[in-house]
């Protein structure tokens, strides 16, 4: 057994391992390696030549400031429960204490088999639970819509995509808009808020998210809100995060952009769509539900905050 640097000839093993340990969030070889990894540490464990396990640090994907580390381990299902997760994450370890390190986060679904208890033997703690949601796409939406724009308690809203709004510097812009909403949001409360670079690459740039998936309101060319959804290779839709400006909540927007979305990806031939809510998240919890979302698993994030020396030897 040995812990070398991740290459590209271990990309499809890779893909393979964790989608068997995500299946809600599939990948592909070609999205992999079309992402961003430039500040990605992936290492890969191998046994007889084949690799069979990887870890992956990476900075937290919401921002937060340098010293909040995502980490992640993937080990094939023959060769878990052998210690050999614990080597990988050690190795991690050393690595985020040369980056130099304040918190490291991780996340499962509960339905992940062994995952708990591999999170607690390493001594993360639970953080936030979110409620992973599911909707049948079996429906036409276009009259609960039409009913629910006629409630909408703003006039003349455009909806359409990111990709077909016509304006100078919309990027920026989005950056601008998102950071109020982003402050409530219980995955980055507390932390700094992201600067544009890493919210560009993380909420824009990232395969997964494509500008005729992010759908958006307006007034007057101005945004209001928008629905962001992700879209796997060979999965389905995944709503990412849906916001609306403060000084426009409670008006409806939320719903309207929502439905508008499920429509759009039922028309482009997907059956299903996913998305997730924070357990106190009541507001959004009820619309999920008001919308015909139903409960399919629980994600749960976890984390551990440094209090001095490795995580390692602690």
């Amino acid at each position: 057994m040995k812990i070398r640097d991740f290459q590209d000839s271990d990309v499809e093993t890779f893909v393979a391992i964790r989608n068997r340990a995500v299946p809600a969030e599939p990948t592909s070889a070609e999205q992999f390696r079309q992402a961003p990894k430039d500040d990605h540490f992936t290492r890969t464990l191998e046994i007889d030549g084949k690799a069979q396990g990887f870890g992956v640090l990476r900075p937290w994907p919401f921002g937060g400031g340098p010293g909040r580390w995502a980490i992640g381990v993937y080990m094939h299902e023959d060769f878990r429960r052998r210690g050999l997760g614990r080597k990988i994450y050690e190795d991690l370890c050393a690595e985020a204490d040369r980056r130099g390190w304040e918190s490291l986060r991780s996340g499962y679904y509960e339905s992940t088999e062994g995952a708990d208890g591999f999170s607690k033997a390493l001594g993360f703690v639970p953080w936030l639970r979110e409620d992973a949601f599911s909707l049948d796409l079996d429906r036409d939406f276009g009259e609960d819509l039409a009913e629910a724009l006629a409630r909408l308690k703003l006039d003349d809203v455009e909806l359409t995509t990111f990709d077909l709004w016509d304006k100078p510097e919309k990027e920026k812009l989005f950056y601008k808009f998102c950071l109020p909403i982003f402050r409530m949001v219980p995955e980055m409360q507390g932390d700094p808020d992201p600067d544009y670079e890493t919210f560009h690459k993380n909420n824009l740039r990232q395969p997964p998210f494509r500008d005729d998936c992010l759908f958006i309101a307006l007034k007057d060319g101005e945004l209001l809100g928008y629905t962001q959804h992700r879209l796997p290779p060979g999965g389905q839709p995944f709503i990412h995060m849906t916001g609306v400006h403060p000084d426009h909540q409670r008006k409806g927007v939320a719903r309207v952009l929502k439905l508008h979305s499920q429509q759009a990806q039922k028309d482009r031939g997907f059956s299903r769509v996913g998305t997730g809510s924070a357990e106190d998240n009541q507001g959004m919890q009820a619309l999920n539900r008001e919308l015909g979302f139903y409960v399919s698993d629980s994600y749960l994030f976890v984390k551990r905050d440094r209090e001095g020396g490795s995580p390692e030897k602690e």
